[in-house]
């Protein structure tokens, strides 16, 4: 077993604002490159701004002047972010929801006159055991809201968030493409045990690193990949194991 020692470092930073550069700059031409990001068309992206596609087009060809790069190109699947577009929204997404935050006054929250409906996605094992629990406490303390339940797993739980499908989405597995507009609170952690019989391996002591990676492996996957979270922490330390098969459950053994 290996630890890890975390270094934490708080650094202040002034921050500056060019006034005049920035007034070069409309700033409506964000809030039309948000909603391309978003919906992926012009047309599409035209009918959550309640404009024309000329005008989100002209807004577009505008944007591409100031920043200097395409943005998006056509493809049979529509169009598709250039990565200077995907840096850009990285960057401008966490500060427009930071412009409309601090325009906006907070609502007051009374979670006993609340008729709020909150949509919650989550894979089927976490929403089986947490989704009694939550009508359980929220017909005690939030009578008139109401809980939508949206299916939801690691490969699509920030697509759900992104689409507005969601407003939390809660996952047992750690997931990719995080960026900064998510925010994302860890809830708990685990840690990993090997469970294996003396007798099947012919083994009479504890099993150790190289008797692991040494003997074959059927991996519990939903993606068909036979690569998961062990394989990367084995080639930290220089190993790799031998994944014989990838199954997406592990049925008992029955004896005859």
């Amino acid at each position: 077993m290996t630890s890890r020692t975390f270094s934490v470092k708080l650094i202040v930073m002034k921050i500056e604002i060019n006034e005049i550069e920035l007034r070069k700059l409309d700033l409506n031409l964000l809030l039309v490159f948000s909603a391309l990001m978003r919906e992926g068309g012009v047309t599409k992206a035209a009918n959550r701004l309640y404009l024309g596609p000329s005008a989100v087009s002209m807004a577009l060809s505008r944007l591409r002047e100031e920043v200097g790069d395409p943005l998006f190109v056509k493809t049979n699947k529509g169009m598709e972010p250039t990565s200077r577009a995907h840096q850009l929204w990285e960057d401008v997404a966490p500060s427009l929801a930071a412009i409309e935050a601090a325009v906006r006054a907070p609502a007051a929250f009374d979670p006993l006159t609340s008729d709020t409906v909150i949509r919650f996605a989550a894979p089927d094992d976490l929403e089986f055991v947490l989704v009694p629990r939550l009508l359980e406490r929220m017909a005690k303390e939030a009578p008139n809201m109401r809980l939508v339940v949206r299916p939801s797993d690691f490969r699509t739980l920030l697509w759900r968030l992104d689409e507005n499908d969601a407003d939390l989405a809660l996952s047992a597995t750690p997931t990719s493409g995080i960026e900064k507009r998510h925010r994302v609170q860890v809830l708990h952690q685990e840690t990993f045990l090997v469970l294996f019989d003396k007798k099947q391996l012919g083994s009479k002591t504890k099993m150790d690193l190289d008797t692991f990676v040494e003997t074959p492996h059927l991996l519990l996957t939903i993606t068909g990949d036979l690569h998961g979270l062990t394989d990367e922490a084995l080639a930290e330390l220089g190993k790799s194991r031998q994944v014989l098969a990838g199954i997406t459950h592990f049925r008992p053994r029955h004896s005859s």
